[in-house]
């Protein structure tokens, strides 16, 4: 079947449809509806992500060229430095009862030219870190070596692919299954005086949603379309 190439027109008419259904999904989430992260993973897979038959939707729009807005607290440590938290773009609340991580949607102490990388950077770079002991910290995910790696891209793509977000798997990635079955993938805190905290929430939706807030800001500084929406 013949195919008719789209208008620039037409590129910015799809582009504003997705803005707006990202900007509904992430005000579902921040309501109490976690399961929104799925449609946020849907439309992050469509405008990021390129494959051999897909092509991302911002890239029409010059992604490639772009710098992308990154709350990762991993780029600035040195090599035998420890994070305080074992998702870099996830913050911790603490209670009396748990702690919980979750996202740091509100960026604007991120906003400093350091933090803006390039795209193949920002999609691949790890979002999950893996210390074993720290002053203090103790923090764990018992992964084998080849499943320690999750990206923003990775993380998109499962929940899109494998967890309802475009489809449901038969079969889960190692990774993934960790992330969704266990209580926080198996992440604990260890206070200095010993005592060893579970780390409450899906981690894996929180993310969804932090990446999310890294792209809308990254999409106000580099589209008009964006700028129209808002």
């Amino acid at each position: 079947m013949s195919r008719v190439p789209r208008t620039p027109d037409e590129f910015r008419d799809a582009l504003t449809e997705q803005i707006n259904m990202l900007e509904d999904a992430c005000t579902g989430y921040d309501q109490g509806k976690q399961y929104q992260s799925k449609n946020i993973a849907v439309v992050l897979r469509k405008l990021l992500h390129t494959t051999g038959n897909q092509t991302a939707l911002l890239k029409h729009f010059g992604m490639n060229e772009w710098r992308f807005l990154t709350s990762s607290s991993f780029r600035h440590l040195g090599p035998n430095s420890v994070p305080l938290n074992n998702s870099g773009l996830l913050a911790y609340n603490f209670s009396r009862e748990n702690i919980e991580m979750t996202p740091q949607v509100d960026l604007s102490g991120f906003d400093r030219e350091e933090n803006w990388i390039q795209f193949a950077d920002w999609w691949q770079d790890d979002i999950i870190h893996y210390v074993r002991t720290g002053k203090g910290i103790d923090l764990s995910m018992h992964l084998k070596r080849d499943d320690r790696h999750i990206s923003r891209m990775l993380i998109t793509l499962m929940v899109t692919d494998q967890d309802g977000g475009a489809h449901v798997d038969a079969k889960l990635s190692t990774a993934y299954a960790k992330l969704i079955r266990e209580p926080s993938a198996g992440f604990f805190f260890k206070s200095l005086n010993g005592e060893t905290y579970q780390i409450e929430g899906n981690i894996h939706l929180a993310m969804v949603r932090q990446i999310a807030a890294e792209l809308i800001i990254t999409m106000k500084r580099n589209t008009v379309e964006y700028r129209e929406v808002s």
